[in-house]
């Protein structure tokens, strides 16, 4: 398979353009320190870290990472929302 013909399947997979796919493409070894970093420090660290706002982290996560850690991130972020507000 080409370079092309996987970000054209990805792109389609996301129902967005290959372009934007692209965008958003991380490399393997950084996915997997960003995945670590986030499963350390937190969501909004991570954000501060990368310099990136929660929607970027979530399209790097979204595009590249495995269904199953996108699921626990986002039980992650509801849980720590859940937090903030009760602490409030």
């Amino acid at each position: 398979m080409s370079n092309a013909t996987y970000i054209s399947d990805k792109a389609y997979k996301f129902g967005v353009t290959s372009n934007v796919w692209a965008s958003f493409y991380i490399n393997k070894d950084e996915y997997k320190r960003l995945v670590g970093y986030i499963g350390e420090q937190g969501w909004d660290k991570a954000c501060q870290e990368y310099g990136v706002d929660s929607a970027q982290l979530s399209k790097w996560i979204k595009f590249n990472g495995r269904g199953k850690f996108v699921k626990q991130i986002k039980q992650t972020v509801q849980e720590e929302t859940v937090e903030e507000t009760v602490e409030a």
